[in-house]
This record gives C-alpha cells, sequence and structure tokens, in this order.
C-alpha cells in the first residue's frame, strides 16, 4: 500500500518513449515521492512474426526498471507494478503451443497484448484444468500459458501466476526498489473455499522477494 501523505505518479513499463508517452521522467521523479511503473501491458517485439506472447516478458520488466535507474532516478522512488491476470489469444492458425499465430489487423498493430481478451486470474485457474494442454512455462518469456480448443478455433492464453510473479519480484531486491504493487487484487478469488484461499495465499506470498 502506497503511503497516504506522499505524491504518487503512474509512468509505463520503460521511460524510452514507449507507448507514445515522452515525458521528462526525471523531472516528475523529483516532483514526487512515488513512482508506480505499469510493468505490464508491454507490446512484443514481433521479428519473428505475430504469435501471442506474455504482456510483461521478465526481460522486458527489467529492462525498463533498469532504465528509469540510468535516467538518474532514485530506485527507492520505484514501486514495480503487475498484473494478476492474463490475455485469451484467438489464434488465428495454430501451428502447435506457443506458435499461436494471430490476426494482423489496424486495431492491433504493433502485434500485442491489443490483440486479445483480459482475463482474470481467478477464471484462469478455472479454466486450465480443462486445456488441451495443462500448464506450459515459456523459459524466454519466463510466464506460463496453456492452450484450449473453443469449437473448431484454438485458442492460447498466457498469464502471471505465482512462479513467475515471484521471479519479476526477485527484481526489488536485484535494483533496490521501494517495493511492489498490484493492479486489480481482486483478481483472484477470495471465497471461502479451501482451493481458492490456498490459492489467493500463493498470489500474495509471491510478492515477497525471495
Amino acid at each position: 500500500m502506497l503511503d497516504a501523505d506522499k505524491v504518487s505518479f503512474n509512468v509505463p513499463w520503460s521511460p524510452n518513449c514507449k507507448n507514445e508517452r515522452c515525458f521528462d521522467f526525471l523531472t516528475i521523479s523529483q516532483a514526487c515521492d512515488i513512482l508506480f511503473v505499469a510493468s505490464f501491458d508491454i507490446p512484443n517485439d514481433m521479428r519473428d512474426g505475430c504469435v501471442a506472447r506474455s504482456s510483461a516478458a521478465y526481460h522486458h520488466v527489467l529492462s525498463g526498471m533498469s532504465a528509469y535507474i540510468k535516467l538518474g532516478i532514485d530506485s527507492r522512488k520505484l514501486v514495480m507494478g503487475v498484473r494478476w491476470s492474463g490475455y485469451d489469444y484467438t489464434c488465428q492458425r495454430f501451428l502447435g503451443a506457443s506458435s499461436c499465430e494471430l490476426e494482423m489487423t489496424a486495431q492491433s498493430v504493433p502485434c500485442s497484448y491489443s490483440a486479445a481478451r483480459k482475463i482474470p486470474y481467478k477464471e484462469i485457474v478455472q479454466r486450465l484444468p480443462r486445456s488441451l494442454t495443462g500448464r506450459f512455462w515459456d523459459d524466454d518469456q519466463k510466464a506460463p500459458y496453456f492452450v484450449y480448443l473453443d469449437g473448431r478455433t484454438y485458442h492460447e492464453v498466457w498469464y502471471n501466476d505465482p512462479e513467475s510473479i515471484s521471479m519479476r519480484s526477485s527484481i526489488l531486491k536485484k535494483l533496490k526498489l521501494r517495493g511492489i504493487g498490484v493492479l486489480a487484487a481482486n483478481n483472484i478469488n477470495y471465497t471461502g473455499d479451501a482451493r481458492a484461499a490456498m490459492q489467493a495465499e500463493e498470489m500474495w506470498n509471491a510478492l515477497c522477494p525471495p
């Protein structure tokens, strides 16, 4: 939780003029106590084709946070933001797991998470046992995903879970950041069900740097 008497400012995942948000972040940081870095919804490099990928690959998160520090911003002012949700991509052509090709449209250029439907973590854990593949892990993106079939259409879902969030929370100690924050904490299930309670606890515990 951010201190009530502090001034905070929300900034994009990288200060390098990404997503057309080009500001003097160093000057902004000097006028604020906290910069909340939205380390998610990061467009992917599609040089290898327009395919489904994580919207917050570990290397992107690390490079984005590091770039703010290289500007001269005090790392103790930086809070890394994470999402407790995932993206459901409709495959225009499916060549196998992690090879879900997406349709290039005017609305999804550059091809990215904007081509997908956002779904909360509590829905993801319900769908996962009924998927075609079960949980897969991509070591480059450091993120989990799975594939399911809707009629004759393949879908690939990329998301965050306790393992991927724990890896990202380790960046806190690595870069000596102020902390970590969650966007939409209601994306997990807080009912009295024992399994749901365990899943919620695992997600909260993952925010603590290992």
